[in-house]
């Protein structure tokens, strides 16, 4: 039995040294409309920001403008194109280039969005 606990820890800890950390916010909720399941991954040079559009008024191209605040508190605004938002949960995703091998912790610091078309 000890055998399969040691296998398990070593798993455990390979999987946070192989995979970019990623980070989770709590839903958002920004001019009537509700994100979801919002994650921040940093992989090399690229910073990457995805989810769901659960509730808001109906617009056939919602812009949403991410601002994330790293920890050294460096600012980046990722745009997210959203059709037919407010009809159905939608997934949203953008991504942004960042300096290489800076490895920081990103949060989001808010949401803006803007309804292209309806």
């Amino acid at each position: 039995m000890n055998k399969y606990r040691l296998l398990f820890a070593i798993s455990f800890i390979i999987n946070f040294i192989v995979f970019p950390a990623i980070s989770s916010a709590a839903d958002i909720t920004a001019n009537g409309y509700t994100l979801s399941m919002v994650n921040i991954s940093q992989s090399g040079d690229s910073l990457e920001v995805s989810g769901r559009l659960e509730y808001g008024p109906t617009c056939s191209n919602l812009k949403l403008a991410i601002r994330l605040q790293s920890d050294k508190g460096t600012h980046k605004t990722i745009n997210c194109m959203v059709k037919d938002a407010g009809t159905g949960s939608s997934l949203f995703e953008g991504s942004s280039k960042i300096k290489k091998n800076e490895s920081l912790t990103w949060t989001v610091e808010d949401v803006k969005t803007k309804c292209m078309g309806n």
